[in-house]
């Protein structure tokens, strides 16, 4: 009984020595929240002048499938054609959604009009015919967004630009976690038992 005592005792001081005051505890967030704020405000600044910066290169173009779409002026050719020969293959979009100054993921394409997203309900969620269009996508020079778990998503030089690969890292360190028994969940039955606590 003893031991078990002074096993609790010492597992309850190595506890406590890392805690803050509340005091500390307050200081500390504050400075967090103050560093936080200052540079997600400095991010989106960022970000806004470089859409604005994005949107010279902008047109407006009509399609083959009778939905006007705006994208940069060095792909309008591509998603025409692409677009053109989706019709042309007797599927005809409702819905292309190509620039946004907003409401996506960080850097993504589509803030400088070189991304559409063709009949997508959500991520990943579209129509049956845009989960075969790798070969089509290929043909005009852009990068089938199943490539990267985003069917629906047609972009030009999305694959292999830094963006992408960073979406790929973070995707193989979710996974990593999941699968890795390195991060399994450890019962607290099993680590008291470990100090003759069970």
């Amino acid at each position: 009984m003893r031991t078990k005592a002074l096993a609790l005792a010492a597992f309850l001081a190595l506890t406590l020595a890392g805690t803050l005051t509340p005091a500390t505890a307050h200081v500390r967030h504050y400075h967090h929240y103050a560093r936080h704020n200052a540079s997600t405000m400095l991010a989106r600044g960022l970000r806004h002048m470089l859409h604005s910066m994005d949107r010279g290169d902008l047109v407006t173009v009509q399609t083959a499938a009778g939905i006007p779409i705006t994208v940069a002026a060095s792909a309008a050719d591509k998603f025409k054609g692409f677009i053109g020969d989706l019709v042309a293959e007797g599927h005809k979009p409702h819905d292309i959604g190509c620039y946004a100054h907003g409401g996506h993921i960080a850097h993504s394409f589509h803030y400088r009009g070189l991304a559409c997203d063709i009949d997508q309900d959500e991520k990943n969620v579209t129509a049956s015919y845009m989960y075969h269009v790798s070969a089509l996508a290929s043909k005009w020079g852009l990068d089938d967004g199943c490539e990267f778990h985003d069917c629906g998503h047609i972009s030009l030089g999305e694959i292999g630009h830094s963006h992408y690969a960073s979406r790929e890292r973070h995707r193989h360190y979710a996974q990593r976690r999941v699968t890795s028994p390195r991060y399994a969940q450890v019962e607290p039955t099993a680590f008291y038992g470990t100090l003759g606590l069970h």
